[in-house]
């Protein structure tokens, strides 16, 4: 299958960086202390930040934490280390973290933590998110029961009122409600981003908002339910995807829970919205979010991709956005090489240990998340066996004294699994140049798969030849979970022509999929058939349309005043809001789909787009409203079979079947499983029948959903024999009286017209001829012996 990469960004990314908004200032920072902070290697390694791997308790706490640990013990204030190292985020005195357990937690054991200084602000299995000070940490580790601790890494999003929205008519939805009568009535719609009301204002009493600027303008509702509005400070987002599945779906109910207290939150919220959509409403259908966090599992589901999975299990419908990463991702084997004395892996297969990254401007910045075939710790597995670290560097030579980004969490070896298989690092240039990035293997087998995932901005370019993999991950790569990436509306509407044709093509920046592996279950089992694979994504859906506040600045041509939301956190909504109308159609003809079954009839309806057949950047290809919902039918189903029949040669006879389903029905009648031609009604009819009739009968029933075949229907054609004197293939009482109107006796000459009673043609019709008719006489409706009158 045919790749497009490199993917060049054209000109817009949906979304925003939504850790730190200081992190640029942090990176600049934090070069300029990394050498200052030096350690020795405590088994001799090079004294150079990043390479010491610790040996004791501390090894449960993740090395952003520990250095600010050491930082605070040195005399640094919060507020300091939180300027120099971006993934420490402040909550008064204490910063956030994540606590993997290896257990469900119970009341015993969340007192014994919170004495230890952890505040737990959501669960959800295994994971606890919240606050502690970070001269906490230790004691917190020390329990038994805790497998890690990692600072909370943060989320990235991935990016009708008085806001026409252009996917109404690109998405032919408005076709679809004339045509089939629906608007997303009875349908509720719950949606996980950054937030709600920040932006927008509005009121919420209880768990319902109103008021909204939003809401004022016809854009949204007059209520909108709310579980959770979000930490404060978030774009709205949320309200932004709101405002576009009210666009295509007016009369549905719409929820909104922020995915941005924390991971453990977000897992939790997805159960909340499943039960509850607020302002006295019952719980969503149908479920979208537009987030990924960068810690989530790349080779196993984490405990976002579980909660969907709970809640598809249930009757809900998922969508998420695929991201906007492009195709800036690492699919491969480890390959050992050495660089300075140490094993390294080999990026292209030449002893090649260093991958180039051209930042071309100031501030130009990256994030890299790493991740090997290896499970989580906590309750999601007993931790990596393979201990890996991640490091940039501004030199191939003597790389070791020249890194200025790293990322060294503690896992374990063979044996003795510890930690999860996740290192990250950001990075902002202080200057044009060329950095470097390293993964270093520490500890454990070389046999295992990698996976690395680039998140960038700016001008930065990359080293050809190594790059090109997947970058859809995490929970929007859930088996319940259906993935949607982004093509431009305008795209759309040209045909193509927009970016050269003839094909249309998704937008630049949106994630690239396909056969993503998956090694262990939820719990760390491994899966059998290792590697499991999962295509990703399923669909494609627009963006680039109109909100009423959101999005990037007025790019229509020609402009029409309004913002426009560009990314697959625009086109996961609009995906969803199709699935409403599905839905709603779906109940108008009394069915109830799983979500299997309106995932499987969106991609079945989709038109191809990108590549020829289904492809890693756009799936089974672009949904069209009115194609979705035209998919939707009732089965047929064969409510009376035709029956068996036996019929005298010459006569006619009519098999007949009844069948109920949507739409117009069609049939065909087999002979044999031949198709008869021009017996195409409910009923076929053979007059007069012949020997050459006698056999089996079916009838295919068929709409758009599929087709029935009857059962059987077998045809016995009998013969008239000599006595069967009125012809319907019995000989009967009716016949013998007949055969003695036309009695004669011996040697009295035949009345005329009795000709065929005088079975031995001596003229008369006497006592001989009488026994011939005895050996032939069946009775009523039992056919005559064809061989009874030789």
């Amino acid at each position: 299958m045919q790749d497009k990469s490199p993917r060049n960004n054209r000109r817009r990314y949906g979304g925003v960086f939504v850790y730190l908004t200081c992190l640029f200032t942090a990176s600049v920072i934090l070069l300029q202390s990394s050498r200052a902070d030096a350690q020795s290697d405590a088994r001799g390694v090079d004294a150079s930040p990043g390479l010491f791997r610790e040996t004791h308790d501390r090894s449960k706490i993740a090395m952003h934490l520990r250095d600010a640990r050491d930082k605070s013990a040195q005399g640094y204030a919060l507020n300091q280390i939180a300027s120099i190292n971006p993934f420490i985020k402040p909550i008064g005195n204490a910063v956030k973290v994540d606590v993997r357990l290896d257990t469900t937690p119970d009341a015993d054991l969340l007192d014994k933590l919170s004495k230890a200084g952890l505040t737990v602000k959501a669960k959800f299995k295994g994971l606890l998110s919240g606050t502690a000070k970070l001269s906490s940490l230790e004691a917190i580790a020390q329990n038994p029961h805790v497998t890690s601790i990692h600072p909370d890494y943060g989320a990235r999003l991935n990016n009708a009122g008085s806001a026409p929205n252009q996917a109404d008519a690109t998405l032919r939805a408005a076709i679809a409600r004339g045509t089939y009568g629906v608007d997303g009535t009875g349908i509720n719609i719950g949606v996980l981003s950054d937030s709600i009301n920040d932006v927008i204002g509005g009121t919420i009493a209880g768990d319902c908002l109103s008021g909204s600027a939003s809401q004022v303008s016809g854009d949204l509702p007059p209520q909108v339910g709310v579980l959770d509005a979000g930490p404060g400070g978030g774009t709205d987002e949320g309200a932004g995807m709101a405002e576009l599945i009210r666009d295509l779906c007016p009369g549905s109910h719409l929820a909104f829970h922020t995915a941005f207290n924390s991971i453990s939150d977000f897992a939790q919220g997805i159960i909340e919205l499943a039960g509850n959509s607020g302002c006295g409403y019952g719980g969503s259908h149908i479920i979208c979010d537009d987030v990924i966090y960068y810690a989530e599992p790349m080779f196993q589901d984490g405990e976002i991709a579980q909660a969907i999975d709970t809640v598809v299990a249930g009757g809900v419908s998922y969508f998420s956005s695929a991201g906007n990463q492009t195709d800036r991702g690492i699919d491969a084997d480890y390959l050992e090489t050495t660089a300075s004395g140490h094993a390294v892996h080999d990026f292209t297969g030449g002893d090649d240990p260093f991958f180039d990254v051209v930042f071309a401007q100031f501030g130009a910045r990256i994030t890299v998340v790493l991740q090997w075939s290896q499970p989580y710790s906590g309750t999601l597995g007993p931790g990596s066996e393979i201990d890996l670290d991640l490091y940039l560097t501004s030199s191939t030579n003597n790389w070791t004294k020249k890194i200025v980004a790293s990322s060294t969490n503690s896992q374990g070896d063979t044996g003795t699994p510890l930690g999860d298989p996740f290192e990250i690092f950001t990075f902002a240039a202080p200057n044009p140049a060329t950095r470097y990035i390293i993964i270093r293997r520490i500890a454990g087998s070389i046999n295992f798969r990698l996976r690395v995932v680039i998140f960038a901005q700016g001008n930065v370019s990359f080293q050809s030849g190594v790059l090109g993999g997947p970058t859809v991950y995490g929970h929007s790569a859930a088996a319940g979970s259906m993935a949607v990436a982004a093509a431009y509306y305008g795209e759309v509407d040209s045909g193509g022509s927009l970016q050269g044709g003839p094909e249309i093509d998704v937008e630049s920046f949106s994630s690239k999929g396909g056969d993503l592996p998956f090694y262990f279950d939820g719990a760390g089992n491994p899966l059998p058939g290792a590697p499991v694979l999962r295509f990703k994504p399923e669909i494609t859906s627009v963006d680039g349309t109109n909100t009423s506040f959101f999005g990037s600045p007025d790019t229509d041509s020609p402009p029409d005043g309004f913002p426009n939301f560009y990314g697959t956190s625009a086109s996961a909504p609009h995906a969803a809001a199709i699935a409403a109308l599905m839905l709603e159609r779906a109940a108008n003809l009394g069915l109830t789909p799983t979500p299997a079954e309106v995932y499987s009839t969106m991609r079945s309806s989709a038109t191809d787009i990108e590549t020829a057949g289904i492809d890693a950047f756009s799936g089974d290809g672009l949904v069209f409203a009115d194609d979705a919902l035209g998919a939707i039918c009732i089965p047929t189903v064969i409510t009376e079979q035709p029956e068996s029949q036996s019929v005298c040669e010459g006569n006619p006879v009519t098999f007949c079947v009844t069948a109920t389903g949507a739409g117009p029905l069609s049939y065909q009648w087999k002979k044999d499983g031949n198709e008869i031609s021009g017996a195409t009604a409910s009923c076929y009819t053979i007059d007069p029948v012949s020997a050459a009739d006698a056999d089996s009968y079916t009838c295919v029933v068929s709409n758009t959903c599929g087709s029935a075949e009857s059962d059987p229907a077998i045809l016995t054609v009998n013969v008239s024999v000599g006595p069967d004197f009125d012809g319907d293939c019995d000989v009967d009482q009716d016949d013998f009286d007949l055969f003695q109107a036309c009695a004669s006796g011996p040697a009295i000459p035949l009345t005329p017209g009795c000709e065929d009673r005088d079975f031995d043609t001596d003229n008369d019709v006497d006592q001989n001829d009488f026994a011939t008719f005895q050996l032939c006489y069946s009775g009523q409706n039992i056919p005559a012996d064809p061989n009874c009158a030789n």
